[in-house]
């Protein structure tokens, strides 16, 4: 059949073989298609809903540059927001939580594909199945899969590739164990909340940048709420719940530790002051007579601290050495002394 005029049917037009339509094709009834919809890569398919309140938007394909997808929608027929764009954006009101009854308010998934310029764009958000705001994004939830983000990556010098940055928000919420770092194996600890493995040269395993002193750049805390260890972004650090009272002479101390130190070896590096100074000629030793009158009087030897000053500001380990090694020195010399009296002696009644 030719005609080169319209074709008017009042009832169905049945075709056993292929039709062939060189112009547009208006359909105001419904198109079935029992073998699917092919098309050419050219012009795609277009639908536009007639109203808004029925906005229901197909778009598949423009041109050969942006190829046709697979689409699959399994969102009841009754509900009229949903939207699929596919010219560079997908776009869809269907709860991302997956309940078809839950509110509508936010829940979109916007998906900006662009050729590799750095500009492809992946935005979501949305409510749970009970239709809270808990779910943004869900990936791989429960699925025993893993999920890759930014994975190639080359730390060669000669063709260093990073692979890209990976941004989070403010809170990260990591329910076992993180890894950073190559291993041979690969596998992560979960018995270890954080494993880092840094081998390079140089190369910093954890860095903390800190530009307020008074910030705490690390701290332990234990099941009261009070800090076991803390350290401070000027670099002072406590270890143990109690400090040294704000009155106390060394309250400004770097390092304080609330407990005993235990250690193998303890090196003091350039001390204030050291004792050999006992050992020149011009150092006047007390006569024993004033060292026993001082000692009477004070309850204690000359030089060396009270006990009163010992509880109230503690002792300098270095400076207290040195005052222990003068008095050592000190009673080197009164031995030598009186050795040399007994001699005399000695020679006196032998004679």
């Amino acid at each position: 059949m030719r005609a080169k005029e319209d074709v008017l049917a009042s009832k169905d037009i049945k075709v056993e073989g292929s039709v062939y339509v060189n112009q547009d094709v208006s359909i105001e009834g419904k198109l079935t298609a029992k073998e699917g919809l092919t098309f050419d890569g050219v012009n795609g398919l277009f639908r536009t809903a007639p109203t808004a309140t029925s906005a229901e938007i197909i778009q598949l394909g423009k041109n050969s540059a942006r190829p046709l997808p697979y689409f699959y929608c399994d969102a009841p027929s009754a509900e009229p927001w949903n939207q699929f764009y596919y010219d560079g954006n997908f776009v869809t009101y269907f709860p991302a939580g997956g309940n078809v009854n839950a509110p509508m308010v936010n829940a979109a998934v916007r998906m900006g594909v662009a050729s590799w310029n750095g500009n492809g764009v992946i935005d979501v958000s949305g409510v749970d199945a009970n239709g809270q705001g808990n779910n943004g994004l869900d990936i791989n939830y429960f699925c025993k899969r893993n999920t890759t983000i930014n994975r190639g990556w080359d730390l060669n010098p000669n063709n260093f590739v990073d692979g890209g940055t990976v941004y989070m928000g403010a809170k990260v919420d990591m329910q076992s164990s993180l890894k950073l770092g190559w291993t041979p194996s690969g596998n992560i600890d979960l018995n270890t909340s954080i494993e880092i493995n840094q081998n390079g040269n140089n190369a910093n395993g954890v860095k903390l940048n800190t530009w307020n002193n008074s910030v705490k750049a690390f701290s332990i805390e234990r099941a009261d709420g009070k800090n076991t260890f803390v350290m401070y972004g000027s670099g002072d650090a406590y270890f143990g719940v109690n400090r040294i009272q704000s009155n106390h002479a060394h309250a400004n101390a770097q390092y304080q530790f609330d407990g005993k130190i235990g250690c193998k070896e303890l090196v003091v590096v350039d001390p204030t002051k050291w004792a050999d100074f006992v050992f020149e000629k011009n150092y006047k030793l007390l006569p024993l007579t004033e060292v026993e009158k001082y000692i009477n009087e004070n309850k204690h030897l000359p030089s060396v601290p009270s006990e009163k000053e010992v509880k109230e500001n503690g002792i300098n380990t270095a400076e207290m050495d040195a005052i222990l090694l003068q008095k050592i020195e000190e009673l080197t010399l009164y031995i030598m002394q009186q050795q040399k009296d007994i001699d005399a002696l000695k020679k006196e009644i032998k004679k």
